[in-house]
């Protein structure tokens, strides 16, 4: 899988929107050191995280793999999510590929 590719896009997607890591770590409710390890692609964030991201980000959750080099590799990414994930990501799943992310 390529976290770090994923990390890249998010980092881009965060610098965008014209925030820090700390920034966007206090917003989406990580740390600001869960949100660096995110960019560096040491920690694979979850669906729910991707989401969280998304909304404060001002994206949608589809954005962070427009950067990914085909649709194998967003197919990898996306399997491993499912089968990590528990009931209750699973359901959020179902809604985020039908749902585009807003603000509250």
């Amino acid at each position: 899988m390529k976290n770090l590719q994923l990390g890249q896009t998010i980092k881009r997607l965060r610098a965008a929107a014209g925030l820090s890591q700390s920034e966007l770590g206090l917003r989406a409710g990580f740390d600001p050191n869960t949100i660096s390890r995110f960019e560096l692609g040491t920690v694979t964030p979850s669906v729910d995280a991707l989401y969280k991201l998304a909304i404060e980000l001002e994206c949608t959750v589809r954005d962070f793999f427009v950067d990914f080099d085909d649709d194998a590799d967003k197919r990898a990414y996306l399997f491993n999510a499912i089968c990590n994930a528990d009931s209750e990501e699973l359901n959020r799943l179902v809604v985020l590929v039908s749902t585009p992310a807003k603000k509250a």
